[in-house]
Parts: structure tokens; sequence; C-alpha cells
């Protein structure tokens, strides 16, 4: 059996950028038409309802976000500003920041849910089996331990 070519290799690259962009895009605009929240806030309200004591370390949540840290910076601001988190600092160093979801995110987060998860069901995970989604994570997860800091 033949080896994958340089042109499948590339190919499969650029599917893989543009499945991420058309995904991304569609979330973002069924999110629009029916939630309160953007899907960037969602995004950074899971990472935090996930996180230990629901805070996490600014630097540790900009890294996972698809963002430029300034665009991260912004984003915390507007989460700051409605209310959905605040920013504590860290007793292990005076410089460290966390940002740590509020009541009043957490109960955002807990209405929006329910219907993220419906999104994700009929714009991605409705698409694949799951031979395809355990394949997905293998995957996707060796590359994210190549790649993370």
């Amino acid at each position: 059996m033949a080896g994958i070519t340089d042109k499948e290799k590339t190919d499969t690259w650029r599917l893989f950028l543009e499945t991420f962009a058309s995904v991304t895009r569609n979330l973002e605009l069924k999110i629009k038409e029916d939630s309160a929240i953007p899907a960037t806030w969602f995004d950074v309200l899971l990472h935090l309802h996930e996180a230990p004591e629901s805070r996490l370390r600014i630097g540790v949540l900009a890294e996972s976000l698809v963002l430029t840290p300034s665009n991260a910076t912004r984003l915390f601001d507007r989460l700051e500003k409605a209310g959905y988190v605040t920013r504590e600092a860290t007793l292990e160093d005076r410089r460290g920041v966390y940002i740590v979801m509020t009541d009043a995110g957490a109960a955002a987060f807990m209405d929006t849910l329910p219907g993220n998860r419906r999104r994700v069901e009929e714009i991605f995970l409705g698409h694949v089996n799951d031979e395809d989604i355990q394949s997905l994570h293998r995957a996707l997860s060796k590359v994210y331990k190549a790649n993370k800091g």
C-alpha cells in the first residue's frame, strides 16, 4: 500500500483549517440567534466551570482560547464589566492574576449550556459516529500534546 502523498497531507491540513473556521462560524451564528452570550464568552465560562474553584490563572486561560493575548485581555474586560468574572491577585506571586467566575457567570453558563450542547451536536457531533470521534480525539490529542507550551 502506498504512503500518504504530500498533496494528501496538504489537503488534510487545509481541510482541518477550513472545517475549524466553518464550524466556529456556524456555531457563532447559531449562538447569536438564541443566546444571551457570545460563543467566546461561553468558551471562557466553560473553562472556568471545569476548573477547580471556577478560577484559572489569566495566562493559562488565555492560552486555552483561540485568541491573541491582547484580544483575550479585552474579552476578560468585557466579561468582568458584565459581572460574569472577576480578577483576583494570586497569593503565590504578586504579579499573578486569576480570572474567577462569579455567581452571575455560573448562572449565564448554566442557562446557555443546553442550547450550546444542542448546537454542537447539530453542527459537529451529529455528522460523525463514535469511531470517528475516538479517532479525532486520539489524533488531535497527539497534535495538542506535541505543541503545548
